[in-house]
Parts: C-alpha cells; sequence; structure tokens
C-alpha cells in the first residue's frame, strides 16, 4: 500500500511541474504556507511584436518558495495571457498554471497596441 501512494504521489508531482504552459487546469500542490508577499522587483520591458511577456511568480520546490523571472512567450492571436499565481481556498494555496484566454471587448480596450 506504501508503495502505491508513493508512486501515485510521484505521478501527481511529476505532472504538476511538466504540464504545458497552455494549460490552465490548478495543479496538485497545496500549502498551507503562503507564498511571500513581497516580490523581487521586476521591470516590465518594452512589448515585443509577436510575444507576450509572462511575469514572474513564487513557485513551490517541495520546501519552499523560489522565485521564477518572468519570460516572454509567443503570442497567440485573439488571446491573452493568464499569469501563473496562486489561489487562496479555505486556508490552504493552489497553484494555478498560466494559460491563454479569450480576448473579449474590455480585455482588448485595455491591451497594449489595441487602438
Amino acid at each position: 500500500m506504501h508503495l502505491r501512494s508513493l508512486l501515485l504521489g510521484f505521478t501527481l508531482a511529476a505532472g504538476a511541474t511538466a504540464m504545458p504552459a497552455s494549460a490552465a487546469t490548478p495543479s496538485v500542490i497545496i500549502n498551507r504556507t503562503p507564498p511571500p508577499a513581497e516580490q523581487p522587483y521586476e521591470a516590465t520591458p518594452q512589448a515585443r511584436k509577436g510575444f507576450a511577456w509572462s511575469p514572474g511568480f513564487w513557485e513551490w520546490r517541495g520546501t519552499g518558495y523560489r522565485w521564477q523571472p518572468g519570460e516572454w512567450i509567443p503570442a497567440k492571436s485573439g488571446q491573452r495571457w493568464q499569469p501563473y499565481g496562486w489561489e487562496e481556498r479555505e486556508g490552504r494555496y493552489f497553484f494555478v498554471h498560466g494559460s491563454w484566454q479569450p480576448l473579449t471587448q474590455t480585455a482588448s480596450a485595455t491591451q497594449p497596441g489595441s487602438r
């Protein structure tokens, strides 16, 4: 029974770290400790044609959080990037992978270069 639990835990953990950036499902990482409130200063770079900026985020590494710096990702036409982040639910913190979301009229009005 212990081996089965260990294998299941490993499979879930591997799936949580190997998911593509386009996945919009919450990860299996559940913490009672919130991510640090302070984030390292990260200037938002100037826009690059054909790319979207994915800001940095706190990543759980089994024993603590580690800052993952932001990066450019190839843009998808008609969509906006919803960054990685943490959701607090009933005192627990769930990691949510970044994902592409349909661009709505409201969102398009706030996107750079949408005029």
